[in-house]
């Protein structure tokens, strides 16, 4: 739901529907998500707000809608628990951000759709330091905080006026006093703008229904249309995209693609980024030549980290060429691959977007995939710089076995099988377990079904 900057009507028309008795979860989150509507005055909020929050941290924010809606605070109750629902949705994902106690979120959708800080802190290392940065689409301003924290002169431009207060008293509370915010449309103000070294864009991936989008010509704003406009500005654009985006038509319409990196935390793809330039040369010309990068990054970042220009520990990465992307080259397992204390490699969501099963068993001597449709990968040599999990094969399950297991605990995984993890799990009537687990798949030539019961090593 888009936050609006005018409440009095909104909230009105909530307390005629709620004397009416219309008691209903959706009123509820409804109230929750309108926001404080004077949002110029952020720096005046009393102590007594923070300390709401701080203290209604874990309560039910249902409950104290009904409890603290009609009472006397000496503050927008109703953006209080805003707060406390923003706060609780980012614990992990901006958890050194939710260290400042005064720390805003002007809205619940940018909590949602807010970077996460180790993708912010990779963004900010492809930046680099010393560097004049423009982020045109700044929204709640992770990216742009980070990349200021690593000694980069940053401009936010944010097209919402609310957010871009809460951009300003956010860098505030930060200490990050250099930072530029400016309210204004990007696309006009890139006209007039200085040049900047990089220059960073998430464009919106919502519709006027709210509904998620993921062309890019149906983004706000449409980077296809704006890019030489932004690129007469700087050498380096960077733009966020969907994980859901198809990688070959975002190539064929963004043409000055250089690199592509799958981002990936904890093993889940957080975003497709694309990096382009406006200088060209005999080499970048060629799409085959545009290099694809997967990385996998760790959840946790401190400020320290972020100051210090420390590249993060990552996880797993991976490298290649566009021409060498594919699936078609790798050698297929057979029956007689699967053996007791073999490995079994599970690649991560970013390394499955890219397909690249040609190039993993080129560079892994030995690495099969299971199957022709089937992205999981077997081999009797261990790997420990995989792109993924790694298994240890504990025997090939039979039905006999798998009866056995009732009760028991194990984790299940499913690829290119003919039934969901879910019910597969249900069917056998298995607990929960972290390094137990069953993958069910189709393997060989002739996708023959099987379940091999393994160890989780990584």
């Amino acid at each position: 739901m888009q936050c609006n900057t005018n409440q009095e009507v909104v909230i009105n028309n909530f307390y005629k529907l709620w004397n009416r008795k219309i008691e209903s979860t959706v009123l509820y989150i409804f109230l929750v998500e309108i926001r404080y509507k004077d949002m110029k005055n952020l720096d005046s909020l009393p102590q007594e707000f923070y300390e709401y929050v701080e203290k209604n941290i874990f309560s039910d924010c249902d409950r104290l809608i009904l409890k603290d809606r009609d009472r006397d605070y000496p503050f927008p109750v109703e953006f209080a628990i805003t707060q406390i629902r923003c706060r609780r949705k980012t614990a992990s994902k901006l958890s050194w951000l939710n260290g400042y106690t005064r720390f805003i979120y002007p809205c619940g959708q940018v909590a949602e759709q807010s970077t996460h800080q180790a993708v912010a802190w990779y963004h900010s290392m492809l930046a680099g330091r010393w560097k004049r940065v423009a982020d045109l689409t700044a929204g709640l301003g992770i990216d742009a905080f980070t990349m200021a924290l690593a000694s980069n002169k940053v401009t936010a431009v944010e097209y919402d006026s609310a957010r871009a207060e809460a951009i300003r008293h956010n860098a505030a509370v930060i200490g990050l006093n250099d930072l530029t915010t400016l309210h204004a449309d990007c696309t006009e103000w890139i006209g007039t703008s200085s040049d900047f070294d990089v220059i960073f864009i998430d464009p919106a991936r919502r519709d006027d229904a709210d509904s998620r989008t993921f062309r890019l010509s149906d983004s706000l704003p449409d980077i296809i249309s704006c890019r030489n406009k932004i690129l007469e500005k700087t050498n380096l654009l960077m733009v966020k995209v969907s994980p859901f985006l198809d990688i070959s038509s975002a190539i064929r319409e963004l043409p000055e693609t250089r690199e592509i990196h799958s981002v990936c935390v904890r093993g889940e793809c957080k975003e497709i980024l694309i990096i382009m330039s406006g200088v060209t040369t005999e080499s970048t010309r060629t799409p085959g030549n545009i290099t694809v990068k997967v990385v996998d990054l760790p959840q946790d970042v401190d400020r320290e980290e972020i100051e210090c220009g420390v590249m993060p520990c990552l996880i797993s990465s991976f490298e290649c060429l566009l021409s060498e992307l594919g699936n078609s080259g790798a050698p297929i397992a057979v029956s007689e691959d699967i053996a007791a204390g073999s490995y079994l490699y599970d690649p991560n969501a970013g390394m499955h977007k890219i397909g690249a099963g040609s190039k993993l068993c080129h560079d892994l001597p030995g690495l099969k995939r299971m199957g022709p449709n089937t992205d999981i990968y077997l081999s009797a040599s261990y790997y420990e710089n995989f792109p993924g999990r790694i298994f240890r094969i504990d025997r090939l399950a039979d039905k006999k076995f798998i009866k056995s297991l009732k009760g028991e605990g194990r984790s299940v995984v499913t690829r290119n099988y003919h039934m969901p993890a879910s019910s597969l799990k249900a069917s056998i009537g298995l607990k929960e377990d972290d390094t137990k687990f069953l993958f069910g798949m189709r393997m060989g030539a002739r996708d023959k079904n099987i379940i091999l019961d393994c160890t989780r090593l990584k």
